[in-house]
């Protein structure tokens, strides 16, 4: 470890309450409750931090940054769900993710983003003035928030990633930005559960390579990530560099509504789907490949309520906050590729993650889009078939699983290859089910023991 952050441990040691040494923990990035992936990672990374915690006799108060502004009006809507796994609050970012166009354009829009780089640069540069002239009282909160942490630490997820476009390098610097604020205090910092890369352009990878090499861990979710990181740096060890279970698989289920339950018929096959652009596939064949995504999950859904004879639920498992993230559209794409189909339910509620994973554990079987629906579905003990749609996560993490030969690539989805793997999977749901039960003892006890490691350095 180096001297830096070891004087900022020590700068940054947490104060005793009631005979037990506290730890106030900053979760940076947090984005919203819309997206319940994201809510399953936070509330998965709280209840396993703070069992660990317990464990050695520490208290962690944990607290969430925002990528919002804490002035928007929807701030608190945010965190409906999860606000109650913040015990140290929930405070707004000092570079905000703007949803609504603001007056001016396109033109005006460019001002605001070089007044958030300026306001950024000008904090880095003078981290420890108590209120910034630059900064308004919500961001020179936050900033205070950072100057008395004990640890940052980037939550779950997939945002260190960079396509080489200008647009693209602003996005990382916005991600990386917290981590690098807290470095510049010497708080110790730290990266749980991300998948990582690709990074493209070189003022990307010095960017990410330099806050990952100053953080005390980089625990990353699947193997491919691991790797990537060796790349960036060839020099790190073993017990910074970690593969890690996403903190998903933390999340314990909750009751039903009884207005819900009542439309989830005895037996079904829970479906999620989701927009999606292919960002990586040239410009005149991404409409097509939607649309190919879309007629396969069609068809598919017709040969199992006509073929098998069971009921199919179609499950919205991100409702927002952006329009591109509302899976609620493309389950009306889908439903329009499917008028006149008895059979099947289309859901509209507000769930939490432990309501999803409630549901999906009455469910036969899943067919995913939405990784984290698999993992809800998958640590109920409900097996599932997953279709990949970005980066390594969904690949990586059934392969981790043992079930790599269940997940399908969104790119080259077809009606007969996601039929044939659907069709293996229900015939053999008891076979699979066992699998699951047998993996998933062992996933919760690793899961336990990465979070005592985290823990420990938290603690040191």
């Amino acid at each position: 470890m180096n001297s830096g952050a070891e004087a900022g441990r020590q700068a940054h040691a947490g104060p005793e309450e009631n005979g037990t040494r506290t730890k106030q923990v900053l979760l940076v990035n947090g984005w919203s409750d819309d997206n319940k992936g994201d809510a399953a990672i936070v509330q998965g990374f709280h209840s396993l931090l703070a069992a660990a915690a317990d464990r050695v006799g520490l208290q962690l108060r944990l607290g969430i940054v925002s990528n919002f502004s804490r002035d928007s009006e929807d701030f608190d809507y945010h965190y409906r769900h999860s606000r109650r796994s913040f015990e140290a609050g929930i405070f707004g970012a000092i570079i905000p993710t703007n949803l609504r166009d603001a007056p001016g354009g396109a033109m005006g829009k460019g001002i605001r983003r070089a007044g958030q780089f300026l306001t950024s640069l000008l904090t880095l540069a003078f981290p420890t003035r108590s209120r910034p002239p630059w900064l308004s009282s919500a961001q020179a909160e936050t900033l205070a928030q950072f100057q008395r942490a004990s640890m940052v630490v980037s939550k779950g997820g997939h945002i260190y990633a960079s396509t080489g476009s200008p647009l693209s390098l602003l996005g990382l610097y916005s991600n990386l930005y917290p981590l690098l604020l807290a470095q510049r205090l010497r708080v110790p910092t730290g990266v749980y559960a991300q998948s990582i890369g690709p990074v493209r352009g070189g003022l990307q990878r010095m960017l990410v390579g330099g806050a990952l090499e100053r953080c005390d861990f980089v625990y990353v979710r699947e193997e491919r990530s691991r790797e990537y990181v060796r790349q960036l740096l060839p020099n790190v060890g073993p017990d910074k560099l970690q593969l890690v279970w996403d903190t998903a698989f933390g999340v314990t289920g909750e009751a039903l509504q009884p207005e819900t339950a009542r439309k989830l018929p005895p037996e079904f096959v829970a479906v999620t789907v989701r927009q999606w652009r292919f960002p990586y596939s040239p410009d005149g064949v991404r409409g097509r490949l939607y649309e190919q995504y879309l007629n396969s999950m069609a068809d598919v859904v017709r040969r199992l309520v006509a073929e098998v004879g069971t009921q199919v639920v179609v499950v919205p498992q991100v409702i927002g906050p952006t329009a591109l993230e509302n899976d609620l559209v493309a389950g009306q794409q889908l439903a329009e590729r499917l008028v006149g189909l008895d059979g099947v339910t289309y859901l509209t509620e507000d769930l939490t993650a432990g309501q999803l994973r409630q549901l999906y554990s009455r469910a036969t079987m899943l067919i995913g889009t939405r990784f984290h629906s698999v993992i809800l579905a998958l640590s109920a003990l409900t097996p599932a078939v997953a279709i990949s749609y970005h980066g390594f996560k969904t690949k990586g993490i059934m392969q981790m699983l043992d079930l790599a030969s269940y997940a399908l690539d969104i790119g080259s989805l077809s009606p007969d290859e996601l039929w044939e793997r659907v069709r293996a999977v229900f015939d053999v749901r008891d076979e699979y089910r066992a699998h699951l039960r047998a993996r998933m003892d062992d996933v919760m006890a690793e899961a336990a023991s990465e979070a005592d490691r985290a823990v420990a350095v938290m603690a040191a």
